[in-house]
């Protein structure tokens, strides 16, 4: 295989990935790129957990879940570091299943704040060469960009429910069709209040 082969073939599958299959895009490329045992894409949750976006274990795709940063190498990376490690028990008591290494890089929104991660976990601790941090970097760089436009996405979604309700409440307090009145600047001003009123 040609050294910028398996580069050509991550910037494809990236470029057809879209919507729900973005995420598990991203965690599958990296496992590869790293022969990793697991992957996974994650953001931050409320009371200081995470939960993955998608995650990757022995070539198939695992189902999303949480879990609590306290005592794990994520912790970390949620504090900006990039984060490549030894796991032990003894260091990390909750990494309870027989893992030796850890990668993990931040996903950061424009101002820096941590909105997730991406990491992976080895059997045992390793060495990554500049092309597999590379692709590392494309990788996060990518899955950074989407969460970010996924929160948009939520902010969105929550100022139209917001106004929706705004405008129920409005309707249903401040009746502008029972106000009584026959001149044309009174017929004027209740057009107009129809006319904000269905804006943004």
């Amino acid at each position: 295989m040609p050294p910028d082969e398996p580069l050509q073939l991550l910037a494809a599958s990236l470029a057809r990935a879209r919507g729900e299959d973005f995420f598990p895009v991203i965690a599958e490329h990296l496992g590869a790129t790293l022969r990793a045992r697991e992957t996974a894409i994650c953001e931050a949750a409320s009371g200081g957990r995470v939960r993955t976006l998608a995650a990757w274990r022995a070539g198939a795709a695992l189902s999303n879940f949480e879990y609590e940063l306290a005592g794990m190498p994520c912790e970390r990376v949620y504090q900006g570091e990039r984060l490549l490690i030894a796991v032990d028990t003894a260091t990390f008591p909750r990494a309870t299943q027989g893992y030796g290494g850890y990668y993990g890089l931040p996903l950061t929104a424009k101002d820096g704040a941590v909105l997730g991660h991406l990491c992976a976990w080895f059997d045992t601790r390793i060495e990554l060469g500049a092309e597999q941090r590379a692709i590392c970097d494309l990788l996060a760089n990518r899955a950074a960009a989407e969460l970010r436009l996924v929160h948009v996405k939520r902010e969105r979604a929550l100022l139209r429910a917001q106004r929706r309700q705004l405008r129920a409440e409005i309707a249903a307090t401040h009746d502008v069709q029972d106000i009584v009145g026959a001149g044309d600047s009174h017929q004027h001003l209740l057009e107009e209040i129809s006319r904000l009123a269905a804006s943004d």
